[in-house]
């Protein structure tokens, strides 16, 4: 070999073996959201504690059953109102790490929702929204198997309805003099400081928790004193077989809502996720939850099931 020739042939030796180091620590999983071996899942429902650069997409559908709308009717009456709801969701999310400390995100999200039968195609009848928010993670404190980081969240959701029922009790009431409208919109939103944790026993399981509080407006109410907490089980399968599936488990109670801001003043939230781990950084599958739903103004509640195809990458 030519000397002209040594010096490439040692960078290209020296590439080859940059990139089978980088090879190697992906196949350990090292995405920055490994914790003693143990590389977490994440849900659409909580904020973890990670300081990673990620996207996330999360395509979903649901269906609210037993809706009860009480009205005013027409003429001065009250109407009630009983159905079923359907509505259709898609949300994105972008976080980028800018130290091993901090990280900042936005995302944005739409929803449309709809009556299915008679009675809820009136009320609460045709609506769709919007929600974007911002965001950002500070690792305050890491160890081998856990990491505590605070989180700053903040958001706004605007909401449009097809009203017929209040707009026939207008037209009745006052007649038709074009200032009458079928369209409904309100504006939702909150901002909230928090502390998130996670802690990873072993390679094959692994815990979150989180915790928030701050203020927020809902429809037709003064800015109000919020919260949020809850957990999450991830189960990584492929440790213990040669399964590339993981298993996620959460739940979460908030005391804000924004799809259905208009029919509930909080959630209750029970999910489980079936995701493929095989590949580093690559968390793909369905994650479906059960919603109780508390409705605005009397003591019952709304049941709700969402399912959604979710796909997140870190970086």
């Amino acid at each position: 070999m030519t000397d002209h020739c040594r010096p490439t042939a040692a960078a290209f030796c020296a590439a080859l073996i940059a990139v089978a180091l980088g090879a190697s620590a992906a196949v350990a999983g090292e995405t920055g959201r490994t914790l003693a071996g143990h590389t977490f899942l994440s849900s659409n429902a909580m904020t973890d504690p990670f300081i990673t650069t990620y996207v996330r997409s999360s395509t979903g559908f649901g269906v609210a059953t037993d809706v009860l709308t009480v009205a005013e009717g027409p003429y001065g009456d009250e109407v009630t109102l009983e159905g079923d709801v359907v509505y259709l969701m898609l949300d994105f999310e972008y976080q980028y790490a800018f130290t091993d400390w901090l990280a900042v995100r936005a995302s944005a999200s739409g929803y449309g929702r709809t009556g299915i039968d008679e009675e809820t195609a009136v009320s609460p009848g045709l609506s769709g929204g919007g929600t974007t928010g911002i965001g950002a993670t500070f690792r305050v404190w890491t160890a081998e198997t856990a990491q505590i980081s605070i989180t700053l969240d903040g958001a706004m959701s605007s909401l449009t309805a097809l009203t017929p029922l209040d707009f026939l009790k207008e037209v009745l009431e006052d007649g038709f003099d074009g200032d009458n409208s079928l369209v409904e919109g309100f504006e939702v939103w909150n901002t909230r400081a928090g502390l998130s944790g996670a802690w990873a026993p072993s390679e094959w399981v692994g815990f979150m928790a989180f915790w928030a509080q701050g203020v927020g407006e809902a429809h037709d109410t003064d800015t109000e004193l919020e919260y949020s907490v809850g957990g999450l089980a991830s189960l990584d399968l492929g440790k213990l077989t040669r399964v590339p599936v993981g298993i996620l488990l959460s739940g979460k109670t908030d005391s804000f809502v924004y799809y259905g801001a208009d029919l509930a003043e909080g959630v209750v939230d029970a999910r489980v996720g079936v995701f493929y781990t095989g590949r580093p950084g690559l968390q793909v599958g369905l994650e479906g939850s059960k919603n109780w739903l508390p409705r605005l103004g009397d003591d019952e509640t709304i049941d709700a099931f969402t399912t959604a195809l979710v796909m997140k990458y870190t970086f």
